[in-house]
């Protein structure tokens, strides 16, 4: 499914209304199959010349309800990081070939990213709004407590990451302190300019 100013990440989850045909064609093979799909994110190299951006995370079909015109809601939870190949097919919807994108650490691991980890979830409470703040206090108990420092750099972009082309870097980006750095960067960028 190709969209404008949307990626997913690995471990969240993105709401969807099918309504264009095309996209209902999809829908139905993903779901008489392997219930999977991607969210291509649609960059605008020049005027006349749209591509899709070459990284993407593959996403599986958690929730779909199908309404009686045929349109249906769907709740789509990211996989995997992936990297689209080449294009093999466009029936009965745009199909590509893909190969995973692996994680990757920087030596000495653990140490460093537990750092970065909390770096970031010392700048959240600076992004919520007053009336939010006990929620957000929650929110980065369980970051710090329950996730993997990968899936918190995850979760945090999915949810605080609003410009396109730093959610696409993220999404790229193979190692996972590097991640880290780049959402560090993006959240003191929004909290200047709070």
């Amino acid at each position: 499914m190709v969209l404008a100013d949307c990626c997913l990440f690995p471990g969240c989850q993105l709401p969807l209304f099918i309504f264009e045909e095309r996209y209902r064609r999809m829908l139905s093979h993903a779901l008489e199959n392997h219930r999977m799909f991607c969210i291509g994110t649609r960059q605008e190299r020049q005027a006349d010349c749209t591509e899709v951006f070459p990284c993407s995370t593959a996403g599986l079909v958690r929730l779909c309800k199908t309404q009686p015109d045929g349109t249906s809601h769907v709740l789509l939870t990211g996989l995997q990081r992936i990297r689209l190949l080449d294009w093999v097919g466009d029936e009965p919807c745009l199909q590509a070939r893909i190969e995973p994108i692996v994680s990757i650490r920087e030596q000495g691991g653990n140490v460093e990213l537990e750092t970065l980890r909390r770096q970031a979830l010392k700048l959240i409470p600076d992004l919520a709004s007053p009336v939010s703040q006990e929620p957000f206090a929650d929110i980065c108990r369980q970051l710090a407590d329950d996730l993997s420092p990968e899936a918190a750099c995850d979760y945090l972009a999915h949810r605080f990451v609003r410009r396109i082309s730093c959610a696409l870097r993220l999404l790229a980006e193979p190692c996972v302190e590097a991640r880290y750095r780049i959402l560090i960067g993006e959240l003191e960028r929004l909290r200047a300019s709070a």
